[in-house]
């Protein structure tokens, strides 16, 4: 797994691992509840007799993971539940609560945001997922949004990535890179690739 370098001078050099290397340092208070921390799919807490709970946070910033005019508004708010649940799912947990943070410049269409809720609600009632709170702000030009997810699992069957052993079964939900394929299309239209596979990339990455 990379880790950060020893002398790097910005947050490129860093990287992300470097990033996370950085505040998993020792300064923060040591938590009494917690079976897993910095560097899982998601944070393992104690939770009542028997049970665990999980959480997990993804961010999707406007110009990096999305375009407004690459990636329709239903499909964004689908995404933005969907990528959590897959951290969740990772470690064998079942969805409990979500909390959704949104950073919205003045001069969205409220018909925008209508069609995010739309996609955000449709995916929580297919896996049965209250939205109990979160945040927001206005943006200055880019749209942001981050959602939070909980979880819950009996104590001792959490899947942590440290627990692969050579000989496990590694299963996928489907074929690796679509998603990243389908963004670079949403970043470069141009890109040449016939429409069947076009669209097929694009619905990996929006959904």
């Amino acid at each position: 797994m990379p880790r950060r370098r020893a002398m790097a001078d910005n947050l490129e050099e860093l990287g992300e691992f470097g990033i996370i290397d950085l505040f998993r340092k020792s300064g923060f208070p040591s938590p009494e509840d917690a079976c897993a921390g910095i560097g899982d799919d998601c944070a393992v807490l104690e939770g009542p007799p028997g049970e665990r709970i999980l959480v997990t946070t993804d961010m999707l910033l406007e110009g990096v993971h999305f375009l407004r005019g690459g990636t329709g508004p239903y499909l964004l708010g689908w995404k933005a539940l969907a990528v959590n649940l897959s951290d969740l799912a990772a470690m064998g947990g079942r969805p409990w609560a979500a909390f959704l943070a949104l950073g919205l410049p003045r001069d969205l269409p409220v018909s925008y945001l209508e069609d995010f809720r739309k996609g955000l609600a449709d995916c929580a009632a297919r896996y049965r997922i209250p939205l109990l709170g979160g945040d927001t702000t206005a943006a200055r030009e880019d749209a942001a949004l981050c959602l939070t997810l909980l979880g819950r699992i009996p104590a001792g069957r959490e899947v942590y990535r440290s627990g692969a052993n050579p000989g496990d079964r590694i299963l996928l939900g489907r074929p690796t890179g679509e998603s990243a394929a389908g963004l670079a299309l949403v970043l470069d239209p141009a890109i040449d690739l016939p429409d069947p596979d076009r669209e097929a990339l694009l619905l990996a990455h929006n959904k």
